[in-house]
């Protein structure tokens, strides 16, 4: 029996890519404004921006995302109370639904959430580049990287545009993954209200009238994370947002999350970011003192 083949359309071709970045600024962050000759999205995780395109302003809460066209001067800046955290990503790509893109503030759903985690989670296997640095524009390939990351990046980056695109033509064509189920949400949620707390993974199950065993196993599929783990990550994050936006001193942010002893607290925290509350306090403001400079520079 004789095949034709066909060659497979490719919506968007993505040609190469300039950088990854996560970046978790102070609440009085400005970065004084570039140009390129690439796409540019910048995705809000938390809190909310400024993000200024040519002569407009776009005030970006979080889950929304806006596109820099090449060539177009664009800067962003936090709102001087909440301190956020912001993902961008560049690239070169000439397929002709990035039109659609000019321009364009929009929300991000679960799946494009996802993608974007996932992108972020790649990249940091495939570079050894720093993904926080504002000022590093170089992606340097890790040594001993797990096989295929990069391309892994193009899929997911390839994937992201046609989700984005769909949603701002409103098509009719819907994603076939659905997320997590409605119960998973709901414990977050509680999590969320209850990160200053003290919760048992006992306590917590009690609460939605499950066994401990159920939250676990949702956990494990949805998240693959333990719930206690996830937990204590919620709290560190809202600690890292203490440190960046208020004058808590370390002792005062341990006792708001519910810790009794200040010492687990910066062991916990160092843990997860390899490095102490107090030099986490210090990397962020250096990032915004050379923000500041680089603006200063800017005006001379």
């Amino acid at each position: 029996m004789r095949y034709d083949s066909l060659c497979l359309k490719r919506a968007f071709n993505v040609e190469r890519i300039y950088s990854v970045h996560y970046f978790e600024f102070s609440k009085d962050y400005t970065f004084p404004g570039e140009a390129h000759d690439f796409w540019e999205f910048v995705y809000v995780d938390k809190g909310e921006i400024i993000a200024t395109a040519g002569n407009t302003d776009y005030v970006l809460q979080a889950g929304e995302m806006i596109c820099h066209c090449p060539m177009e001067w664009h800067n962003i800046r936090a709102n001087g109370s909440i301190a956020p955290n912001v993902m961008i990503v560049s690239f070169r790509c000439v397929s002709p639904g990035m039109k659609t893109f000019i321009s364009k503030q929009f929300q991000v759903d679960r799946e494009m959430r996802n993608l974007l985690s996932a992108i972020l989670a790649e990249s940091r296997r495939a570079f050894s580049s720093a993904l926080d640095d504002p000022y590093n524009n170089t992606l340097v390939r890790a040594k001993g990287a797990p096989f295929g990351c990069e391309q892994m990046i193009d899929i997911y980056l390839a994937e992201l545009l046609i989700l984005s695109y769909r949603k701002l033509t409103d098509s009719t064509i819907h994603s076939h993954i659905t997320g997590t189920e409605p119960l998973l949400d709901e414990i977050i949620l509680y999590l969320q209200d209850n990160v200053g707390n003290k919760l048992t993974q006992n306590a917590i199950a009690e609460h939605f009238h499950i066994s401990p065993s159920r939250i676990k196993n949702l956990f494990a599929q949805y998240l693959h994370v333990g719930v206690m783990h996830f937990y204590i990550n919620m709290k560190i994050a809202q600690a890292k947002e203490y440190l960046r936006q208020s004058d808590l001193n370390v002792s005062q942010i341990a006792e708001k999350l519910g810790y009794d002893n200040v010492y687990y607290f910066c062991n916990q925290f160092k843990a997860r970011e390899n490095m102490s509350p107090l030099e986490y306090r210090r990397s962020v403001k250096a990032i915004g003192d050379k923000a500041l400079l680089q603006q200063t520079l800017s005006r001379d």
